[in-house]
């Protein structure tokens, strides 16, 4: 069964897991911003729809290393997490 189009939230924004690039049904190799809540503490980071997250506190978060990325997000409100971009910029977004 497949999952596509389906968006992954995570806090303050929605990724898509199928973004161009992933390979296959469940595992992906390239983790985009679908959405972000306006409420948010991703509003106002910087941080856009479309934006391909390369990193989180500086772990590589792509190709084989994808898997990784859902367990990087995982901090204690309050904790402040570094998302790298792939334009070549680092946002910092304060979790709730």
């Amino acid at each position: 069964m497949s999952d596509r189009g389906r968006q992954w939230p995570y806090g303050c924004v929605a990724l898509d897991p199928f973004a161009p690039g992933a390979p296959g049904e469940w595992y992906a190799e390239r983790h985009e911003v679908a959405s972000i809540d306006p409420g948010g503490p991703a509003a106002g980071t910087g941080l856009k729809v479309g934006d391909a997250v390369v990193s989180v506190d500086g772990i590589d978060v792509t190709g084989v290393n994808a898997g990784m990325f859902g367990n990087a997000l995982v901090a204690p409100a309050g904790a402040t997490l570094a998302l790298g971009l792939e334009r070549g910029v680092t946002v910092k977004i304060t979790l709730r």
